[in-house]
């Protein structure tokens, strides 16, 4: 069975849900209460406007621009393939930096549930 080369909606929706449900979002709301105490509820709502503004500004460049490549796409057709190619790279920078954020908290879970492990122990 060849593979087929395209996502439907669930795929999508999975893709952009597991990307942001993670143990960052845990992580994130715990330092955002504990630097600004009550004052962070206000903080989520701002970020949640942020965050709205942005993937308005995404569906409108995914219309005026109907092609693969994103960020890259978009870049490229306003201004020039060099600075497409800057955007492309600094996305997959700002990537592969953002994945080194994922095994803290990975690693505080299973501290806290593997208490009964000794320190030390290789076995």
């Amino acid at each position: 069975m060849p593979l087929r080369r395209d996502l439907t909606f669930f795929d999508v929706t999975a893709i952009v849900v597991g990307s942001i449900v993670g143990a960052d979002i845990y992580i994130a709301s715990a330092l955002t209460a504990g630097l600004v105490g009550p004052f962070a509820i206000i903080v989520w709502v701002i970020a949640a406007v942020f965050a709205t503004i942005i993937a308005l500004v995404f569906a409108s460049c995914s219309f005026h621009v109907p092609r693969v490549g994103g960020p890259f796409a978009f870049v490229s057709e306003a201004f020039d393939d060099f600075f497409g190619f800057l955007t492309g790279w600094s996305l997959w920078i700002a990537e592969m930096l953002a994945l080194r954020s994922l095994p803290s908290p990975l690693s505080s879970t299973w501290n806290t549930w593997c208490r009964w492990i000794p320190p030390g122990s290789s076995r």
